[in-house]
């Protein structure tokens, strides 16, 4: 399985304070089948000050470790990209998942749709970038107005669920949301989000187990398998 969001680089941000921490989560991905992650650490101004250059290198160094434990999972760099005005400056692909993808993972606020959000989206969807809405059910404004999601899908928008939201672990809102979002085809991809080995941990087969109960076999593999794999090697999906 291929894992698109994962606050797996120790120091970063807030997900793994250090390197032990941080291969811990390696271990439990690679148990649980997970072969690639996308290491996201957030870009949120700010807050997390990091840059693209700073996360790929982090990532290249992570994933050389990695290599010399022996643990079998490949890192790619990305980026948990806040939303603002200031994704419009430049060409935007600094911030894509594996450098020259033109998909990047695009959070907005945990308590609102922003006004002006859609042409947002509409203007880098012009510079050829593909932004994919990171945990919607988890917003509380998709969670009151789910059918606010749909004009995003609509201009071409990706869409990626959290596990732990379709198993509960984000509570019954978002569980309920997720799993609407699911059936009406509004959902991409299913992608832990994980922090650490405990509260948010680094799995997706109870997901996938869930996600194929609501949808099917063929169209939830395709959520943690064959659409993460076109997002890394830069490939069209279409939404």
């Amino acid at each position: 399985m291929i894992d698109l969001h994962c606050h797996i680089l120790p120091g970063l941000d807030d997900g793994p304070r250090t390197r032990d921490e941080a291969l811990a989560m390696a271990r439990m991905a690679a148990a649980d089948g997970i072969d690639t992650l996308v290491a996201s650490s957030h870009i949120t101004p700010g807050v997390y000050d990091n840059t693209p250059e700073g996360i790929v290198a982090a990532a290249e160094a992570f994933g050389a470790r990695l290599r010399r434990e022996g643990i079998p999972l490949r890192i790619i760099p990305g980026a948990d990209v806040r939303m603002t005005p200031e994704l419009l400056d430049g060409d935007g692909r600094r911030l894509c998942i594996n450098r020259d993808t033109p998909y990047f993972l695009f959070e907005f606020p945990h308590d609102l749709v922003p006004p002006g959000s859609e042409g947002l989206v509409e203007a880098l969807l012009g510079k050829g970038l593909v932004p994919v809405i990171t945990h919607p059910e988890r917003n509380m404004e998709f969670q009151r107005r789910p059918e606010k999601l749909e004009p995003f899908v609509r201009l071409g928008c990706l869409v990626q669920i959290t596990a732990m939201s379709l198993t509960g672990g984000f509570g019954p809102r978002a569980q309920s949301v997720a799993e609407r979002f699911m059936r009406e085809g509004r959902a991409h991809l299913i992608a832990t989000d994980a922090h650490d080995t405990v509260k948010r941990p680094p799995v997706l087969s109870r997901a996938l187990e869930r996600a194929e109960a609501l949808v099917g076999v063929e169209a939830a593999r395709a959520m943690v398998f064959e659409t993460p794999e076109k997002i890394v090697r830069g490939e069209e999906v279409r939404s």
